[in-house]
């Protein structure tokens, strides 16, 4: 079996991607009562519709990993990194065949579940030495409107024919 090489072009990509999701989730977020609303998920989700579970969980995990090194908001916690791994894996797993509701809302919906609730939550709790169902409740309201948030955009941008064409084209 032949190992498939990462062209130059594809490596630009991904960099860039890279510090468009360091970018996104350093700086820019909306914050309105009750919900922080990030757009870091988008390098994520494009990488994963352009080279799968590898590409995305490599993208959103050196994402992660450098910019708490560039931009730190607080101690590094290396779990962090896993969840973004596992999210960005849940994305590629799911969108890089096929872009459908149903697979972009389970994509979201795994991410929400599997990484921001259950995951981050506990890592939250380690960090602030605080219980773990004390947190929850408060990051499920986060969780419902960010999955909805997600899908929602997820579904307008690959499905938007130029941006489709774009991740599809072979350098």
């Amino acid at each position: 079996m032949q190992k498939k090489r990462i062209s130059p072009q594809d490596l630009a990509l991904m960099a860039l991607l890279l510090a468009l999701q360091i970018v996104l989730s350093r700086f820019c977020s909306i914050q309105v009562p009750g919900v922080k609303i990030g757009f870091a998920f988008i390098p994520t989700v494009m990488a994963a519709r352009r080279y799968g579970i590898f590409g995305a969980a490599t993208v959103a995990g050196l994402a992660d990993f450098l910019g708490a090194l560039l931009f730190p908001s607080g101690a590094y916690h290396p779990g962090f990194t896993v969840s973004a791994i596992i999210g960005g894996a849940f994305w590629g797993w799911l969108v890089y065949r096929k872009v459908t509701l149903p697979r972009v809302l389970a994509a979201a919906l795994a991410n929400k579940v599997v990484v921001t609730l259950l995951l981050n939550t506990l890592w939250l709790s380690q960090i602030l030495d605080k219980g773990y169902l004390l947190l929850l409740p408060d990051r499920v309201f986060q969780a419902v409107v960010m999955t909805i948030f997600e899908t929602l955009l997820t579904m307008l941008l690959l499905r938007h024919p130029t941006i489709d064409k774009l991740l599809k084209q072979k350098f």
